[in-house]
C-alpha cells in the first residue's frame, strides 16, 4: 500500500484506468457534465499488467491463457478509451457498457465446482451489456 499512488498513476499512464468527472449540475447551465482527464495512454499495457501479482502469478502458471487476456483487456480499454473520448462529453461514460472477465482462485472450497457455477452466474448478471 505505501506505493498506491504511483501505482494508480502507472495504471492511468497505461490506460488500465481512465480518469473522467462528471457533474449533473454543468448540464443545468448548459455545459457539458462529462469531462475526459485521461490522455492517450503512453506506457505499455503489457508491462503494467505484469507489475501487478495478481497477473504476474496468472502468467507464470498459465502463459498462453494470461496472453489472450492479457491482449483482450488491453484491447477492451483502448475500445472504452476510444467510446468516451469520441464522445465528446456528452455524457455517455456513465452508460459506457464494459465488457468484463471474471477470474475465480479458490482453494479452500470443498465443492469447486459449485463455487465456480455460483461465480460465473454473478458474473453474467454484473457483466451483462444493458
Amino acid at each position: 500500500m505505501r506505493c498506491s499512488q504511483r501505482e494508480a498513476k502507472r495504471a492511468v499512464e497505461a490506460g488500465y484506468w481512465h480518469l473522467w468527472r462528471y457533474h449533473p449540475q454543468r448540464e443545468a447551465e448548459g455545459k457539458t457534465p462529462f469531462i475526459l482527464d485521461s490522455e492517450e495512454p503512453e506506457e505499455s499495457f503489457r508491462d503494467f499488467l505484469l507489475g501487478e501479482v495478481r497477473y504476474a502469478a496468472l502468467h507464470k502458471t498459465t502463459p498462453d491463457l494470461a496472453d489472450a487476456l492479457f491482449r483482450q483487456t488491453e484491447d477492451d480499454a483502448r475500445a472504452r478509451f476510444q467510446a468516451v473520448s469520441a464522445a465528446g462529453g456528452r455524457g455517455v461514460g456513465c452508460r459506457l457498457a464494459i465488457h468484463g472477465c471474471c477470474i475465480t482462485f479458490s482453494s479452500v472450497s470443498s465443492r469447486p465446482g459449485k463455487r465456480a457455477s455460483r461465480s460465473s452466474r454473478r458474473s453474467e448478471i454484473m457483466f451483462s451489456r444493458p
